[in-house]
């Protein structure tokens, strides 16, 4: 069964996303702040993270830094913003991890996260 950890200033978000991935097979945890993600990363604890892009922006060297160096870890960056305002203001990231425009609900991100972690899901900044 794969680790999910979920990353988001918005805890209510975070929890409702734990639960609904929960319900269909996987297991979820979420992480309070960046550091206490990048912790579980190193520990390779985690088969994937699920982060918003507001709340990673301040450590986003160390959290792609450290979730290229996981082996096992891949990541899949959230925001409120489109698509379109994500590739101006935030090209790197979204050359690095597959992207989710929120709103998005657990079926979606189930969906995400099995071709994430099937390697049919990679970054594509002109998808």
């Amino acid at each position: 069964m794969s680790l999910i950890l979920l990353l988001d200033r918005n805890a209510e978000f975070c929890e409702a996303l734990r639960e609904g991935l929960e319900r269909h097979g996987f297991d979820a945890i979420v992480a309070s702040t960046v550091e206490a993600a990048l912790q579980e990363c190193q520990a390779g604890r985690v088969d994937a993270v699920v982060a918003d892009v507001g709340t990673i922006l301040a450590h986003v060297n160390a959290f792609t830094a450290t979730v290229q160096a996981a082996s096992t870890t891949r990541a899949i960056i959230t925001s409120g913003y489109d698509q379109g305002y994500m590739l101006e203001h935030h090209l790197p990231l979204m050359m690095q991890f597959p992207f989710m425009g929120k709103p998005f609900g657990p079926s979606e991100l189930r969906e995400a996260l099995s071709k994430l972690l099937n390697g049919k899901c990679e970054a594509d900044p002109h998808y």
